[in-house]
């Protein structure tokens, strides 16, 4: 299992770094393996929107320390 995100896992990641719950269906190109890859990594979590009242994904710490090592983050 690589430590550095992968183009997919990058996109994810870039979307979610400031912290914002999304759900799956706004990252167009990005299939269900990937999601789960990226849960099972601990890079990203389900989380609730109170705002919206929706189910989504948020980043975790880990998922920062991925992002960073792209050159990116």
């Amino acid at each position: 299992m690589s430590d550095r995100p992968n183009s997919r896992e990058e996109k994810v990641l870039r979307r979610l770094c400031l912290g914002d719950i999304e759900v799956a269906a706004k990252f167009t190109g990005i299939g269900e393996l990937t999601f789960e890859s990226m849960l099972y990594k601990g890079w990203i979590e389900q989380a609730h929107d109170d705002d919206y009242g929706e189910d989504g994904l948020r980043i975790t710490a880990l998922g920062q320390e991925a992002f960073a090592r792209t050159g990116r983050g």
